[in-house]
């Protein structure tokens, strides 16, 4: 787009030399001049502004950089306050549990010592017992086989155990050794529940019967 100065600049390089002198030609010449003094200075004027203009959002934008910066400095402070604060607290805390589990395990200690003794004879008792019933030769079984088929070679077989029974005293002798260690613990010896549990062991004469019908190559 050609400006009022473009125009002027165009319109003398195309007048002969002659009719530049002339006043008229001067005349309109000169306004022509003056209109372009006038637009240059307002586009001067308007460029001043815009660079004013885009200092002062460069300053505000600095400005806010900076605050969010201060901020974010304040809450790293808080949080590295915060942190200091919940360490101790939680020192102190761990401290205070430290403390408190050995008072336990000491007034534990001092009751299993002082527990009376007809606990702790139940105890070996069970132990004892334990030992007898996780013997493998605890366990009886016998097998009975029936006749054999001679097309498939497969034949009923009958097994009797006691496992079963074995396996459900071995359960309670277990669950009874750590009901009396928790008995120890206790202010009175319960010799009622004692007795209960001496005479509650079940019997490992009941045999159970599994059967099935299957292939064997036994003579």
């Amino acid at each position: 787009m050609m400006t009022t100065f473009s125009h002027a600049k165009a319109a003398a390089g195309a007048l002969p030399a002659w009719l530049l002198e002339n006043k008229i030609v001067k005349m309109a010449l000169a306004e022509k001049e003056k209109e372009i003094d006038t637009e240059r200075q307002v586009l001067a004027k308007a460029l001043t502004e815009a660079h004013q203009e885009l200092a002062r959002f460069h300053g505000e934008e600095e400005k806010d950089m900076a605050a969010a910066k201060s901020e974010m400095e304040a809450i790293e402070e808080k949080k590295k306050e915060i942190l200091a604060t919940h360490h101790t607290t939680l020192t102190k805390i761990r401290q205070d549990y430290a403390k408190v589990s050995r008072d336990i395990s000491a007034l534990e200690m001092s009751l299993r010592q002082s527990s009376d003794p007809a606990i702790i004879e139940t105890i070996q008792f069970f132990r004892e017992r334990l030992d007898i019933l996780m013997n493998p030769q605890a366990i009886r079984r016998s097998v009975f086989r029936g006749l054999k088929n001679p097309v498939n070679f497969k034949r009923e077989v009958s097994i009797t155990s006691n496992e079963t029974a074995l396996h459900s005293a071995i359960d309670y002798c277990k669950s009874a050794i750590s009901g009396l260690e928790s008995m120890r613990l206790l202010s009175k010896c319960d010799f009622g529940k004692i007795e209960k549990l001496r005479k509650g062991i079940p019997s490992v004469s009941e045999f159970t019967v599994a059967e099935f019908y299957g292939q064997s190559f036994e003579e």
